[in-house]
């Protein structure tokens, strides 16, 4: 399934890389849904033998939930307008789904793009190091380790997860309230099934970031008007998540959601001057606490500023409001004096 979310400059490469798929074509099907009209793009879902669903503007979750049920196959595998598959995706999936029949949810690694290097998603990865070999995670053993397994970037990156259709009909009623985390609700879904959880470290598709890369492949900072985007619905999925895996009352699988809604309420403080320096002062204890490191240096302005703001409520939204582009550095600004 690709999904195509207000973007439309990369989709003809996204369906190339279907084209390219060494999985014969009898045996796997296309469906774009998008929000956008794309004449130009005709031909390319012809070669594909797409079928094309063009959707309102909306949350991710009620548009999966709106053609799941035209969806046949026995697999499901995402793909973002912006990311590309590797040649083999397709069939590897296909033959670790026949492998570990047992399994509910696949994750496989990345590449940035471009470059020739696997994508590090989490401290200590060696992209040179070769692929660890399949592993199917267990209820017992994911309850144990939840913290490792997400830090790895178990949930990471739409485009790298496949999952039996079964998964898509268990929660109908959260899968459309999310907005935007989707990925995050393939993988919770599947922990709330009690399902196993298949991972390898095969980088099987290439992913674009708006900020980009590092020449090390490493990811750039995320941009301040970016984390203000995303965060309200962020939050706003992670409660729909903690309400998700409640019955499985296991506190740990919260740690990521809490600090999501965490770093909204930040933002929130940020963008409205609303909020007590008590309150931002929890929320940057979340946040430290439960998020990795790599994702905090990732987003660090949004910790930068939150600081500013326990100094100052105006000094931190001031400086969120210049990161965000909203006012001029201050060597542009004015140099009349405060009055």
């Amino acid at each position: 399934m690709v999904v195509a979310h207000g973007r439309r400059e990369f989709l003809a490469d996204a369906l190339r890389s279907l084209e390219d798929q060494t999985l014969p074509k009898d045996q796997f099907e296309v469906i774009v849904v998008k929000d956008f009209d794309s004449p130009e793009l005709a031909p390319d879902f012809e070669r594909v033998r797409a079928e094309v669903v063009d959707l309102d503007p909306g949350p991710l979750g009620a548009w999966i939930d709106r053609v799941r049920h035209r969806l046949r196959g026995e697999l499901v595998a995402f793909l973002d307008d912006d990311d590309t598959f590797a040649p083999d995706k397709l069939a590897r999936a296909v033959e670790v789904f026949r492998s570990m029949e047992h399994g509910l949810y696949y994750h496989h690694g990345t590449r940035p793009w471009p470059g020739p290097r696997p994508d590090r998603t989490a401290p200590g990865h060696d992209p040179t190091a070769p692929a660890a070999p399949l592993r199917a995670v267990s209820p017992p053993e994911w309850r144990r380790t939840f913290r490792t397994l997400w830090r790895a970037g178990a949930a990471f990156n739409l485009s790298s997860i496949v999952v039996r259709r079964a998964l898509l009909a268990r929660f109908p009623e959260q899968l459309v309230r999310i907005e935007v985390s989707l990925s995050a609700f393939l993988f919770y879904a599947a922990l709330a099934a009690e399902g196993t959880v298949l991972l390898e470290d095969r980088p099987l598709t290439s992913y674009r970031r708006e900020e980009g890369f590092r020449r090390d492949g490493a990811p750039n900072p995320r941009s301040a008007l970016r984390l203000s985007a995303l965060a309200g619905s962020r939050g706003t999925d992670a409660r729909v998540l903690r309400e998700l895996i409640a019955p499985l009352s296991q506190p740990e699988l919260e740690a990521p959601l809490r600090a999501a809604i965490a770093q909204a309420s930040i933002l929130r403080a940020l963008e409205t001057h609303v909020g007590s320096k008590r309150e931002v002062a929890g929320a940057l204890w979340r946040i430290v606490r439960d998020r990795p490191w790599g994702a905090l240096a990732a987003e660090r302005v949004v910790f930068c500023d939150a600081l500013l703001f326990l100094l100052s409520v105006d000094l931190g939204c001031r400086a969120w409001e210049r990161h965000r582009g909203l006012v001029a550095p201050p060597a542009f600004r004015s140099h009349r004096p405060d009055r």
